[in-house]
């Protein structure tokens, strides 16, 4: 087996929770001088004997492992080259090396997962935006598969068939808010509301269609008419 090839995400984890400094001098560490040091170095993994008889002398764990953050350290380089493979016996500055080390892998973890866990959306992300700029899908392709999957993973919003009396043609419900009388709904590429009400406030009609919506802020999205009467818009507000 070689050595451990680290990502750049877990080198980066390493640095910032020992707060950009050597583990061992404690002066501050530059990205470009970074090593990572394994506290009990990786010839242990081919001897046996010797990593179980440290283990039982540090009081480390059956499943403690020489690749993980709790033996993995940030040093300088002549830092790391001074240690090298050496182990000391019965020393408790080693000891509460191993100690620190161990205490600080938890915010190691979790830091690497949150950084993992962005890494992997920020990566479909890409994706999905080379994919439309290379024309392999579009913004409608995507409007739909939001629509689909909303309606799929939440249901059907729970309303009255009587509430939904102003739901024009293909538009789908997305969310039901009872307390402020609405719906949210979507035809698969835009998303406006529509009155809750069987019988809507006139500040809901479209003076253009004389439809209820669906309205986006102040365009009927029936007609695209774009309203400017500030009294409707307030008295809109106000009914909702």
């Amino acid at each position: 087996m070689g050595k451990y090839k680290f990502s750049h995400i877990e080198r980066f984890v390493i640095w910032k929770t020992y707060n950009y400094r050597c583990f061992h001098c404690g002066l501050p560490l530059k990205w470009k001088e970074l090593t990572i040091d394994h506290l009990l170095p990786e010839c242990l993994l081919y001897r046996s004997g010797s990593f179980s008889a440290i283990k039982k002398e540090y009081c480390l764990k059956n499943d403690f492992c020489i690749n993980d953050f709790g033996n993995w350290v940030p040093a300088h380089d002549n830092c790391n080259n001074t240690k090298a493979d050496y182990v000391p016996h019965h020393s408790p500055y080693f000891a509460e090396m191993i100690e620190k080390a161990n205490h600080f892998s938890h915010v190691a973890r979790n830091v690497y997962r949150k950084l993992i866990k962005h890494c992997s959306k920020d990566k479909v992300l890409a994706q999905i935006l080379s994919k439309l700029k290379d024309g392999s899908i579009t913004t409608s392709d995507l409007y739909q598969l939001i629509e689909k999957t909303t309606i799929l993973y939440f249901g059907f919003p729970a309303v009255e068939p009587e509430d939904i009396l102003h739901l024009p043609d293909k538009w789908k419900i997305m969310r039901v808010n009872k307390k402020q009388k609405y719906l949210t709904v979507t035809d698969g590429k835009e998303t406006g509301i529509v009155p809750l009400a069987f019988l809507p406030h006139c500040s809901w009609r479209c003076p253009s269609c004389r439809h209820y919506g669906p309205w986006e802020k102040n365009r009927c999205l029936r007609c695209g008419n774009i309203c400017k009467d500030a009294k409707i818009l307030n008295k809109r507000e106000q009914s909702i």
